[in-house]
């Protein structure tokens, strides 16, 4: 815990360590104007975030150095992680192992029904899902576009695949949704899942 905020932290292995603030966190530790190296409060929060979470996991340093790769999601989150470099184990010719975080952005589904509509709603609003939901007519049927932080929970996931069809993901996915189809909600899951 940091500044009263308590870290989602996972040591992946020996030398690479994840943490991922949400929204409300990155903004009680001050880090909302951006992740920049060359901030003092910047770099000192992120010292003391690396020093909370090495001694919650248990993650050990020996003489090593930490390489930082920061990353603010869509749905403005922040990602950490920090990997231990020694260059003494580094080898010459050996591949390098490359660790990548997945946040494919915005996933659309689409419902064929006012009904499902409505009990996929009901069901994210009532899980307390975080992050962005917005609903579109798209000619006779519905599309959610979700934030990757939805597709994220496993259990959410396999509800969305029994009510509704995955239609695309990406970026791309959602802006050709939003050209075509009628925006009805920005906030579906609070908007219409809250009054359910």
């Amino acid at each position: 815990m940091i500044g009263g905020v308590r870290l989602k932290t996972k040591a992946l292995d020996a030398s690479h360590l994840l943490i991922i603030l949400t929204t409300r966190e990155t903004r009680a530790l001050g880090l909302m104007q951006g992740l920049s190296w060359n901030s003092l409060h910047c770099r000192l929060t992120i010292a003391r975030i690396f020093a909370a979470a090495c001694a919650s996991t248990n993650f050990t340093l020996k003489r090593d150095q930490v390489a930082i790769r920061a990353m603010a999601t869509a749905d403005g989150e922040t990602v950490l992680m920090f990997t231990a470099v020694s260059p003494a184990k580094a080898k010459k010719g050996e591949p390098r192992k490359i660790y990548r975080i997945k946040c494919s952005g915005p996933y659309v589904y689409e419902l064929e029904n006012a009904g499902d509509l409505l009990d996929v709603l009901e069901h994210l609003y009532r899980i307390n899902t975080l992050g962005g939901c917005q609903l579109l007519r798209y000619g006779n049927n519905y599309r959610l576009i979700l934030s990757p932080y939805f597709a994220m929970k496993e259990k959410t996931e396999a509800f969305l695949k029994e009510y509704a069809r995955l239609r695309g993901i990406g970026k791309t996915a959602a802006a050709l949704c939003m050209e075509h189809g009628e925006l009805l909600s920005r906030d579906a899951v609070n908007q219409v899942g809250g009054c359910l």
